[in-house]
C-alpha cells in the first residue's frame, strides 16, 4: 500500500498549497512504504522531522495494542528520487495491525500541510479462523520404538526425483548413534497425525533414557531451517534438551524431499528396517527434481505468495500437534500418556525461528521458546542476506520482468538519505512493498508483539530467548533487529561474537548462520564447542523457568581465551 502526498510547492518555499491527497484506504502492511511527492525539490534530510505517523483507534478485538491513540512516530529509512521529487520512507517501528493511522506532513510552526489516513491489515484473522480439527488422530507409522543402542547406522533415503519410481538418494545421518546415546538419547518413534487440511503430517519423537517423571515428560518442539528437514538439524538440536525432554519435529511445508522418502536403520544384528518419512517437498519448478526446501518458496509469474503459505500452514500443523499432545500421546506403547501438556516448549533455527515466532505468538499451549537467527520477514531476509539475495532477484525477474536487474538500494536505519539514481528504483521499492503487504499475515515481525508487548487475549506473556550471530550472511543482523524491535525485546537476547571466534580460530566458516548446529562441521573441535555452548544456553533457558540469559561462556573461554556470548546493549 502506498500513500502519495502531492504538494504543490516545496517546503523550502513554506507554501501550504496542496493539489490533492490520495486516499490511504484499507489493507496497508505493518511496515508500509511511505511516499511523499513534492512539486519541486526539497531537502529530504530536513524532511525527517516534518513527516510523521499519528496513531489512531484500533479495530482488532483479539488482543492488546502497543502504543496509545495520539502517539506520533517518526519516519526512518529515507530515500529521495530527484527525478520525480519523491521521498520514500518507512515508519521508525512496526505499526499495529488492524488500526487507523494518519500520515502527516508538517510545515513551519508545526502547521499541517497535508495528511493521508490509512488502515493496516488484520494479520491474525487468516490463522485464527482456521479450524485445527479434532485431536486423537495421532498413530504410529511403524509399531517399533527404535533403541539406538541396537542401531549400527542410520541413513536417509530421500526422494529427490519427481518420478516416484526413481531410486532414492542416500544421505548419512548427521550424528553417529553412539554419540547420541552418550548424551542420554536412546529411543526414537515415528508417528503420523491428521493436519488441519485433512492430510497427514509425519512427526518423530526422541525419548529420553531417564525415567518418565510424574505427569509425563516435558516436550520440546524443534523447527528446522530452510532447506533442512526434521531429521537433521532437529536431531542435533535434540541433544541439548534430551536429558529431560521429549523432542518432536515435523517437516515444514515444502521440505523433507518427496513423499516417497524413507529412513533406514541398519541394526547391530545385521537386519535393516525402512521407515516411511513422507517428505513434503515437490517439484515446483518442473525440472524433474525435488530440491531441499522446494515447494516452500513459490516463484512463478503472477504468484505473489513467496513463502507465505509455507509459514502459515507449518504453523497450523504445529498447532495441531500441540492439540495432540494436550489430548495425550502414548509414545512407547505401554498404554499410558507419556507427555506433560503443561510443559511444551519450542526451539527454532533460521526459518524455524521465523515460522516459530508466529507459532509461539498465537499458540497459548507453548510456554517458552528459543528463536535462533530468525528474521522479521522472509522478504527482508532474502533482500539483505548475502547468500539469499539472488533468489529474491529471481523472484522479481519472474514476477515483475520490467524490474529485473534493478539494484536494491537497501536503505539503512538512521543512515543518511539514499539518493536514487536509477529511474526504475522507485518502482522497484513499490513492487517490494506490494509483496510485503500481501505477506503481512505471514511475517514473523507482524506477530512478534504478541509475545510480550501486546499479547492475544487469553495468552500469557511468553518467555522467549533470541539468539543471533554477528556477521550472519544468511539472515543479516539488520533483519534480526527488525524482529527484536517488533517483539519489544531488549533483555532476553544473546549474540554470538563470530568475529572474535574467527580471530582465534580462522578455520571456522566465514558465515556463522548455523552456529547452533556447530556450522554443520561436526569434525572441527572449535565448531563443536561453539555449538555445544549455544545448545546448552538454549536448553538451560527452556528448563530454568527464568527470564534471564544463561551465561555459557565458561564452555568457550578455555578454547578461545575470551567470552563469545554477550547480551547486546543496542541494535538497529
Amino acid at each position: 500500500m502506498r500513500f502519495v502526498l502531492l504538494i504543490l510547492t516545496a517546503l523550502a518555499a513554506q507554501s501550504q498549497n496542496v493539489v490533492s491527497l490520495s486516499p490511504g484506504g484499507n489493507g496497508a502492511g505493518l511496515m508500509p512504504l511511505l511516499k511523499v511527492r513534492f512539486s519541486a525539490p526539497v531537502d529530504p534530510e530536513a524532511m525527517r522531522s516534518r513527516v510523521s505517523i499519528r496513531w489512531g483507534a484500533s479495530a482488532q478485538t483479539v488482543g492488546f495494542t502497543t502504543y496509545p491513540v495520539g502517539y506520533v512516530m517518526p519516519i526512518n529509512e529515507v530515500a529521495w528520487d530527484p527525478a520525480t521529487n519523491t521521498m520514500y520512507a518507512k515508519p521508525d517501528e512496526q505499526l499495529d495491525h488492524d488500526r487507523d493511522f494518519e500520515l502527516v506532513v508538517s510545515g513551519p510552526g508545526e502547521t499541517t500541510l497535508a495528511t493521508s489516513r490509512f488502515h493496516t491489515r488484520n494479520v491474525t484473522s487468516t490463522l485464527l479462523v482456521r479450524e485445527l480439527g479434532p485431536a486423537a488422530s495421532i498413530r504410529r507409522v511403524v509399531p517399533r520404538v527404535f533403541d539406538l543402542a541396537e542401531v549400527k547406522a542410520i541413513t536417509s533415503l530421500n526422494q529427490t526425483s519427481a518420478n516416484p519410481a526413481a531410486a532414492l538418494s542416500a544421505q548419512p545421518f548427521p550424528v553417529d548413534p553412539t554419540f547420541v546415546t552418550g548424551l542420554g538419547l536412546r529411543r526414537l518413534v515415528f508417528m503420523r497425525y491428521t493436519s488441519p487440511r485433512g492430510d497427514s503430517v509425519d512427526v518423530h519423537a526422541w525419548i529420553p533414557t531417564a525415567p518418565k517423571p510424574v505427569g509425563g515428560y516435558p516436550v520440546t518442539l524443534v523447527g528446522h531451517g530452510f532447506g533442512d528437514s526434521r531429521l537433521y538439524g532437529p536431531s542435533f538440536i535434540a541433544t541439548s534438551v534430551i536429558a529431560n525432554s521429549v523432542v518432536m519435529a515435523i517437516d515444514a511445508v515444502g521440505h523433507g524431499y518427496g513423499p516417497g522418502s524413507q529412513v533406514r536403520f541398519d541394526m547391530l544384528d545385521g537386519t535393516s528396517v525402512n521407515v516411511p518419512l513422507s517428505g513434503r517437498g515437490r517439484d515446483a519448478d518442473g525440472d524433474g527434481r525435488i530440491d531441499p526446501g522446494e515447494g516452500c518458496i513459490l516463484i512463478s509469474p503472477g504468484n505473489p505468495e513467496f513463502s507465505n503459505s509455507c509459514f502459515r500452514e507449518t504453523v497450523l500443523d504445529y498447532r495441531k500437534l500441540v492439540r495432540e499432545i494436550q489430548w495425550g500421546i502414548d509414545l512407547d506403547g505401554d498404554g499410558t500418556n507419556d507427555l506433560d501438556a503443561n510443559r511444551i516448549r519450542y526451539i527454532g533455527q533460521s526459518y524455524g525461528a521465523m515460522y516459530g515466532t508466529i507459532l509461539v505468538a498465537v499458540e497459548g499451549g507453548i510456554e517458552a521458546a528459543v528463536l535462533n537467527v530468525g528474521g522479521g520477514s522472509s522478504l527482508e531476509v532474502f533482500r539483505r542476506g548475502a547468500t539469499t539475495s539472488a533468489q529474491l532477484q529471481g523472484f522479481v525477474a519472474v514476477s515483475a520482468p520490467e524490474l529485473a536487474g534493478v539494484p536494491d538500494p537497501l536503505i539503512g536505519r538512521w543512515q543518511p538519505v539514499v539518493r536514487l539514481s536509477n529511474p526504475r528504483t522507485g518502482a522497484y521499492l513499490e513492487f517490494i512493498d506490494s509483496i510485503a503487504t500481501i505477506a503481512a499475515d505471514a511475517n514473523p515481525a507482524s506477530f512478534a508483539p504478541f509475545l510480550k508487548q501486546a499479547t492475544l487475549y487469553g495468552n500469557p506473556i511468553k518467555r522467549v530467548l533470541f539468539q543471533y550471530a554477528v556477521g550472519d550472511q544468511t539472515v543479516a543482523n539488520v533483519t534480526t533487529g527488525q524482529l527484536l524491535r517488533a517483539a519489544f525485546e531488549y533483555e532476553l537476547v544473546s549474540v554470538y561474537r563470530h568475529d572474535l571466534a574467527r580471530a582465534e580460530a580462522p578455520g571456522l566458516p566465514e558465515n556463522p548462520h548455523t552456529f547452533l548446529a556447530a556450522f554443520g562441521t561436526f569434525d572441527q573441535p572449535q565448531a563443536l564447542i561453539i555449538g555445544l555452548a549455544a545448545l546448552t544456553q538454549a536448553g538451560q533457558f527452556l528448563s530454568s523457568g527464568k527470564r534471564e540469559v544463561p551465561d555459557v561462556n565458561v564452555l568457550v573461554r578455555l578454547a578461545f581465551k575470551q567470552n563469545l556470548f554477550e547480551v547486546p546493549s543496542s541494535y538497529n
